[in-house]
């Protein structure tokens, strides 16, 4: 990554957070520390769990949502397993299956 993008990406989630942060001021009368959310993730889990269950602004979940997706980057998904190799059918060459012999009172 590039130093200019890292410094893009920086200010970007700092916007973010303090978007959130007033949002969260404005519309529910809390507050959340800024540097905690992005130094302490105990703490950032914690009040996104508690601050998503009170929010019933639309664009204030949307916010929440980006900073935890960005804090807690889901993991990657697993790569598919490897395709088993094709069966080859029976050759005609081969022997061919024996045949039943028996009847039913055989």
């Amino acid at each position: 990554m590039t130093k200019e993008g890292g410094l893009a990406e920086e200010l970007e989630i700092s916007q973010l957070l303090v978007r959130f942060k007033l949002g969260l001021k404005r519309h529910l009368d809390v507050s959340v520390s800024i540097e905690r959310l992005r130094n302490d993730p105990d703490y950032a889990r914690e009040q996104l769990r508690l601050l998503e269950e009170r929010i019933e602004d639309e664009d204030l979940l949307l916010r929440l949502i980006a900073i935890r997706t960005r804090l807690f980057p889901p993991p990657p998904l697993p790569k598919p397993a490897a395709e088993p190799a094709p069966v080859a059918p029976p050759s005609a060459e081969s022997e061919p299956p024996p045949r039943y012999r028996f009847g039913a009172r055989g």
